[in-house]
């Protein structure tokens, strides 16, 4: 994350070093939110027959937060704001048949938030600074630019604080920055590609 600051030009947080440390700490001891999760839920990990819905490819199964994998609709995506809340709202409600936790707002709060802060700065770890001169293909109708674009404005909706705040205050700086950098692939791609016709919001 120091990198990607540097290289646009922003002053490092003092205490980002700590908040970092705080995000690992909190990672690596989940609470009450630990469970084995898929991983890698993108549409091509879901199988939908006339049986039901079936999850494939548990290739990056692992025992971690159950908020893992909400991150497919709250952060790896761009999809439409209504579909992330609904999205959201109906996992909370069936984890918290099982995990009392994620009936309080403020914990589950909290622990979405380090699955978010997690996610993105391992995303800016993958793709170091090299991608302010090459752009890359990502994901089908989306570049790299546009991931870490959609990676960090996300990250800066969710509010994130406490022991996390000096990373919120180090992604607010590096959002602003790739976007007036990059203000063309914002443009483009706020619209996950499958919604971009049918006028779902």
């Amino acid at each position: 994350m120091t990198r990607w600051l540097t290289a646009v030009g922003l002053r490092v947080p003092r205490g980002l070093a700590e908040s970092l440390a705080a995000l690992t700490d909190a990672v690596e001891q989940p609470g009450p939110f630990i469970a084995f999760t898929h991983g890698d839920m993108a549409p091509s990990n879901n199988h939908i027959s006339p049986a039901g819905l079936r999850l494939l490819d548990f290739e990056y199964g692992g025992v971690r937060s159950a908020l893992y994998d909400t991150l497919f609709w709250n952060l790896f995506c761009p999809f439409p704001p209504a579909l992330i809340e609904r999205a959201d709202a109906a996992y909370r409600a069936t984890l918290a048949t099982t995990c009392p936790a994620a009936r309080d707002d403020s914990t589950y709060a909290a622990a979405r938030g380090v699955a978010v802060a997690w996610r993105t700065v391992n995303m800016l770890q993958w793709f170091g600074p090299r991608v302010l001169d090459q752009d890359g293909p990502w994901a089908p109708g989306l570049t790299v630019r546009q991931a870490l674009l959609w990676h960090v404005d996300r990250f800066t909706t969710f509010g994130i604080g406490g022991s996390l705040a000096t990373i919120t205050e180090a992604m607010d700086g590096l959002a602003h920055a790739l976007g007036r950098r990059w203000r063309g692939e914002r443009e483009r791609m706020y619209v996950w590609p499958a919604f971009r016709t049918t006028g779902q919001s």
